[in-house]
């Protein structure tokens, strides 16, 4: 499964200059990275026993080496990994998106109430009659304490 990086959205949800540069440090480890797995998975050339045989001045040990390297059966590589690391990974996504879809809906919320808040705020201009509109349960409460004689109730010490 190939996975590619959107490098000009990743710089772009960054805000500060240092956290761009790290972004684009990172993003030369990764092409380091890519280009030297790139480099390892080329053909390797064939060994040239006749060269080494025109080097190396003893009989037979370049024979030696070439029947056992013919002879020489290497595990061939079978990747058992991938298909777990891969179902992390869209768990993980998974659980990013969740986690996204529920900072969204409590920004909304957030904004909503910031919203609220801001239409409710009193100023040295707001009245008494203003605040009594704004919260009919305070004006019930303070109503009920006036006829009820209770002056100190509501006062914090």
């Amino acid at each position: 499964m190939t996975r590619g990086i959107d490098w000009t959205s990743l710089s772009g949800k960054v805000t500060t200059t240092a956290a761009r540069g790290e972004v684009a440090r990172l993003r030369a480890i990764y092409d380091d990275l890519h280009a030297a797995n790139q480099q390892a998975n080329l053909p390797v050339d064939p060994i040239d026993w006749k060269a080494y045989e025109s080097k190396i001045s003893s009989p037979g040990v370049t024979d030696a080496f070439m029947k056992a390297y013919e002879t020489l059966e290497l595990p061939s590589f079978v990747n058992t990994q991938a298909t777990e690391a891969d179902k992390v990974l869209n768990k993980l996504v998974g659980e990013a998106k969740s986690a996204m879809d529920a900072s969204a809906a409590r920004a909304t919320v957030l904004e909503a109430q910031l919203a609220q808040m801001n239409a409710s705020r009193t100023t040295k201009n707001t009245t008494i009659d203003d605040v009594r509109a704004q919260y009919p349960n305070i004006k019930a409460e303070v109503e009920q304490e006036i006829k009820d004689e209770e002056w100190g109730k509501s006062l914090v010490n």
